[in-house]
């Protein structure tokens, strides 16, 4: 097996890894937002969910610039996820912060160790 092919084989589950739990969290909150938050606003309830949107929105803009541009892209979701964290534990409480934020930043984090595991492995050439 080549040095490459070798590399390729020691990160590549951590960006599987990333980008599924990335799409996981991502597809669930789109789900929601199409589902039950646009709904919502159309109706008149949703004055708390327009100002939560950019604060969501952001993580998973995020998880869509890893797909041209890791380090970015991963930089914007850890960004996103805590800027979320901040937002809901100013506005609802910690632990709705919490349970929003931990999957955008776990993905976040996977991509950034995905980054390092990659580099390290090209630094060893």
């Amino acid at each position: 097996m080549s040095h490459q092919k070798q590399t390729e084989h020691h990160v590549r589950p951590y960006k599987l890894l990333a980008q599924t739990v990335g799409l996981l969290v991502c597809g669930f909150f789109l789900l929601f937002i199409i589902g039950e938050g646009i709904p919502d606003i159309i109706k008149g309830n949703g004055a708390g969910l327009i100002l939560f949107l950019p604060f969501v929105l952001l993580p998973i803009a995020g998880y869509i610039i890893t797909w041209f541009k890791e380090w970015q892209g991963a930089a914007v979701m850890v960004t996103g996820a805590i800027l979320l964290l901040v937002y809901c534990v100013v506005k609802v409480d910690i632990k709705a912060g919490l349970i929003y934020c931990i999957p955008f930043f776990i993905s976040g984090a996977l991509f950034f160790l995905h980054i390092k595991k990659r580099s390290t492995l090209q630094h060893h050439k």
